[in-house]
C-alpha cells in the first residue's frame, strides 16, 4: 500500500507534508508526535486528577519523586545493559519487566528515604559547586532597606 502511495505522490513524496502519505522511514513522524504528546498530557491529567481525589489514591507514588532523575537514569541503564533476549515487544515480556523494575525502584526510594540524603544524581546536582553564591552581606551601618543612595 505505502508503495502505491509513493507511486502515486512521485519524485517530491519525501518533501514536506506529502511524506505522511507514504511509507518511507520515519514518515509518520509529525502524526506520531501529535499522537505521543496528546497521550501524555492525558497521562498528567489523570494522574493530578486523581491526585485531588478525597483519600490521594496516588500518594504512594510522592516517594519517588525525590529521586526521579536517578530512577530515570538507572532504568535506562538497565533497558540498555539487561536486555530482554526477546524484546520488549511483547506484552508479557514488557509488562513484566516494567513491573519488576517499578517494584525495585520503589522499594529503593523507601530505603534510601529513610536515610535523609537525596538520590545519588540529585546530589551531584545539590553539591555546592551548583549552587549560587551567597549574597554579599550588608554592611553593619545600618543601610537595610534604604537603598543604595541613601
Amino acid at each position: 500500500m505505502a508503495d502505491y502511495a509513493y507511486a502515486a505522490v512521485g519524485p517530491r513524496a519525501d518533501d514536506g507534508w506529502l511524506r505522511l502519505l507514504t511509507g518511507v522511514a520515519h514518515g509518520q513522524m509529525p502524526l506520531w508526535l501529535v499522537s505521543a504528546s496528546g497521550g501524555g498530557v492525558m497521562v498528567v491529567a489523570v494522574c493530578l486528577w486523581l491526585c485531588r481525589r478525597p483519600g490521594r489514591p496516588l500518594r504512594w507514588l510522592g516517594v519517588l519523586r525525590t529521586y526521579a532523575l536517578s530512577i530515570y537514569v538507572a532504568h535506562v541503564l538497565v533497558l540498555a545493559v539487561l536486555p530482554p533476549p526477546e524484546g520488549l515487544l511483547s506484552f508479557p515480556v514488557g509488562a513484566a519487566v516494567s513491573t519488576a523494575m517499578i517494584v525495585t525502584f520503589y522499594l529503593f526510594a523507601l530505603a534510601w528515604g529513610r536515610t535523609g540524603l537525596p538520590g545519588p544524581l540529585e546530589w551531584v546536582l545539590r553539591h555546592p559547586w551548583m549552587r549560587p553564591a551567597p549574597a554579599r552581606a550588608r554592611s553593619a551601618g545600618g543601610t537595610a532597606g534604604k537603598g543604595r543612595h541613601a
